[in-house]
């Protein structure tokens, strides 16, 4: 499998991850407990868990998930 296909397979199991676990949540959950919950937390010296935040908004822009609230207290839930 090439370079570009593991990674798209890669995103499609994280995608999966995700609504799985916010399917047993829902209430939903925040950006923070996701990562944690998930084991994908990652940081460098500017900043903290781009990764899953980015992935997670691209599942809001699908209309997957819904993020209710704003910053810190925000928490992302699957659209019913």
């Amino acid at each position: 499998m090439d370079p570009r296909h593991k990674a798209q397979e890669g995103l499609k199991l994280i995608y999966e991850a995700i609504t799985q676990l916010l399917a047993a949540h829902p209430d939903g959950l925040s950006h923070a407990q996701i990562a944690r919950k998930l084991d994908i937390e990652m940081s460098y010296s500017g900043g903290k868990n781009f990764a899953s935040q980015t992935i997670l908004h691209q599942l809001v822009y699908k209309g997957t998930v819904q993020k209710i609230g704003e910053r810190q207290a925000a928490v992302f839930r699957l659209t019913k």
